[in-house]
């Protein structure tokens, strides 16, 4: 990798001749630093005798600990937390000359706040902050919204692409909303995941009727705000697998001929150790 001379520096002895700078380490903001970086990161960690994951390149595994990687931030595990703080001393006096932060507990992790619950040993992740974001995004306010339902997340009518119906004068970004909520949904909220699908699918163009939906979601987050994955290991390590389908449960609401409302849905729930895991 090279890089034209900084403003003002001169090289003595070119004879007239233009010179590069030729990096004999990476920069922030390069193409390839991110690669470098996390092979710096993978070699230290392999040097410490951890593995990496064949199915989730940013997970190491060792015997008695695990690494969680996102970028520049990561999650110690341990049952054993002399273990961790050896690893980290390690790091400390190693020859990679790392410069990090230990911020201990972990208590937020990437805008998920991580609580402890002691008397089920179990942790619990939500995001009640990001659900602030969508509920001030979408300008909602419970007091003057009409026509929506907090009880489920979604409608009992599936959503249509309704292309006569109004337009509606709401003025907030719906596939900015809706992108937002699939955050959500796949990180602590998966009870809104079919809701969201199906607003999703009318990103492109969304009329009243799926705006209408879209605040149902949102009305319905209000009143979970603070809920949340829940993780209690079982010391069984049993695998199981929840599947559902509705098998063309559309096709008997409004147009039976629509294509959209013949087709079956399908979800599942894969958990391991009594953790969703999928």
């Amino acid at each position: 990798m090279y890089t034209k001379l900084p403003a003002g520096m001169e090289v003595i002895g070119t004879n007239g001749f233009s010179c590069l700078l030729r990096l004999n380490k990476s920069l922030y903001g390069l193409k390839n630093d991110s690669l470098n970086w996390h092979n710096k990161l993978k070699m230290a960690l392999e040097d410490r005798g951890f593995v990496e994951s064949l199915s989730d390149p940013c997970v190491f595994i060792r015997k008695n600990m695990r690494v969680l990687v996102y970028v520049d931030n990561c999650i110690l595990v341990s049952k054993d937390p002399s273990v961790v703080e050896q690893f980290i001393q390690s790091l400390k006096d190693g020859k990679e000359n790392f410069d990090f932060t230990d911020k201990g507990s972990m208590s937020s992790y990437l805008g998920v706040d991580v609580s402890r619950l002691p008397a089920d040993a179990c942790l619990k992740l939500s995001q009640p902050f990001l659900i602030d974001r969508i509920i001030q995004a979408v300008n909602f306010d419970p007091k003057t919204t009409k026509g929506v339902c907090g009880n489920t997340p979604a409608r009992h009518q599936l959503l249509s692409k309704a292309e006569d119906g109004p337009a509606g004068k709401a003025t907030w970004k719906y596939r900015a909303k809706i992108g937002m909520l699939g955050y959500l949904q796949g990180t602590s909220h998966s009870d809104v995941s079919m809701s969201s699908h199906q607003c999703a699918r009318f990103n492109n163009s969304p009329n009243l009727s799926h705006k209408r939906a879209a605040k149902n979601i949102v009305r319905y987050l209000l009143d979970t705000k603070y809920g949340g994955l829940s993780f209690k290991p079982d010391t069984l390590k049993v695998l199981e697998c929840y599947v559902d389908t509705d098998f063309a449960g559309g096709w008997k609401d409004k147009d039976q001929d629509s294509p959209e409302l013949v087709l079956y849905r399908t979800g599942s729930v894969i958990m391991y150790a009594g953790s969703p895991i999928r």
